[in-house]
């Protein structure tokens, strides 16, 4: 059975404060070019995805834990595209592989990769099928670029008046660190071979381990450096932030919280200190120094590129002074500088030129013959994925409840919650910006889920 292209966009967000703007700014390029976009938290839009019109629905991800939600969406007649927001920092290719199931990642019937370097590892994938790859980079992007940096104005003036001159140390270590006590991420498709990938686990489990206790006994030697003025400690999404605020718990000058999102704190501050995190990255492409703590390396499962656009330390000591020296300067030229562009050229698309959010709305337009010849599911194949939905949900509600296997809490610290007004607010700002988007406003659909159209 031939398709009509879906006239609806559906983009779900996993994590407000890493995905929002950048999401709400594809939803409104999606609007100008005919689209009837739809935006909201991702739980809340799998719950109900059954009850929303066929959409193309833009996935955040193609490995193995979007598993049974992609084939949901495949039998209740959603054109799956899909980006990879860990396809940037990510584990180490072989690892990468394993994490991928053939299926799930054909799905799709657009890739959108964050660069070069994501596009050549998906064509190594052995099971991979010729669907189109666009080097389109990634909405979050867009808004550290120069033409969107005042969007978060307000938000950096606000993080000066609370901490003054500061540092920003951003965690990494979900891996042993997790938000669910004793939760593992690295999960495997079933071709994976089990003794390989439990080396490969236990592995980065003894590296972060290491380096998760160095940064602890790092602090107080790091505190003292930056005396009077504030370390900020930002924890990985996905990280419990308890760990960290008792290894700072007598350091009245650090600050451990998570709150907003990364950009205003990476213009905000005067150096950002990190091991292997992709806001090392951001803050390149911000302007602001970049400080790698390498205690010790591991050529297996240390990620070369947010190194690569940073200064590297071996040392507590050498780290501080540099810390200290890059709070005494606050010198930051604001832009990308040429060795750093040289460095991600291969790894981001859309660091000028097109947004990505425009490289992402373009190709649905180029590749639409190929969207509407996918064939659509019957009429059967519809009420089972119906029926599948509502199975999710039940099973899904006496999960979340249980230590463990998943937590309500985790998703609501990711997710907490949007109102009209949160969202029509991000809107005006960037009409402002922009010059564009003159009259559009969000319209809540149901609990966190929004459509976006005319006043």
């Amino acid at each position: 059975m031939s398709r009509h292209l879906p006239d609806h966009i559906v983009i779900p967000i996993e994590t407000l404060n890493r995905e929002f703007d950048g999401k709400l700014l594809l939803a409104l390029c999606a609007h100008e070019r005919g689209f009837k976009s739809i935006i909201g938290g991702r739980t809340e839009i799998h719950r109900r995805i059954a009850d929303l019109p066929s959409s193309i629905y833009v996935s955040k991800g193609i490995r193995i834990g979007n598993r049974v939600a992609l084939s949901l969406l495949h039998k209740l007649g959603h054109l799956i595209v899909a980006l990879e927001e860990e396809g940037l920092v990510r584990f180490p290719d072989e690892a990468y592989f394993m994490m991928l199931d053939p299926k799930t990642f054909n799905r799709a019937a657009i890739l959108y990769a964050w660069g070069h370097d994501n596009a050549e590892l998906w064509r190594r994938f052995p099971a991979y099928r010729d669907t189109p790859i666009v080097e389109a980079g990634n909405p979050r992007m867009d808004m550290l670029r120069p033409e969107l940096r005042d969007f978060y104005a307000a938000d950096v003036t606000n993080l000066h008046r609370r901490f003054g001159r500061f540092v920003l140390f951003n965690t990494n270590f979900s891996v042993v660190n997790h938000f669910i006590p004793g939760f593992q991420r690295f999960r495997v498709a079933g071709h994976a071979e089990a003794s390989k990938s439990d080396e490969i686990k236990s592995g980065i489990h003894r590296h972060k381990t290491v380096l998760f206790d160095h940064f602890r006994r790092l602090l107080p030697e790091l505190s003292a450096a930056l005396r009077p003025h504030n370390l900020v400690i930002r924890p990985h999404p996905s990280e419990n932030l308890q760990a960290w605020k008792d290894a700072a718990q007598y350091l009245p000058n650090v600050h451990v919280l998570y709150e907003g999102p990364v950009a205003p704190w990476l213009m905000a501050t005067s150096a950002l200190v990190h091991n292997t995190c992709t806001s090392a990255i951001e803050a390149a492409i911000l302007g602001t120094p970049a400080l790698a703590y390498r205690p010790v390396r591991s050529d297996e499962y240390d990620v070369p590129l947010p190194n690569l656009v940073s200064e590297e330390f071996d040392t507590a000591e050498s780290l501080c002074a540099a810390a200290r020296d890059a709070l005494d300067r606050n010198r930051k030229n604001g832009s990308l500088t040429e060795i750093n562009r040289r460095h991600l050229d291969a790894h981001i698309a859309a660091l000028d030129g097109a947004l990505s959010c425009e490289r992402i709305i373009d190709a649905i337009d180029r590749n639409r013959a190929r969207l509407e010849a996918r064939p659509m599911p019957g009429s059967v194949e519809r009420l089972f994925g119906r029926f599948g939905v509502l199975a999710r949900n039940v099973r899904r509600a006496a999960t979340t409840r249980m230590t463990g296997r998943s937590s309500a809490r985790y998703t609501e610290h990711k997710f907490p919650g949007l109102d009209e007004a949160y969202v029509n607010g991000r809107i005006a700002r960037l009409s402002a910006l922009l010059g564009r988007f003159e009259g559009l406003r969000a319209r809540r659909l149901q609990s966190n889920i929004f459509t976006i159209g005319p006043t």
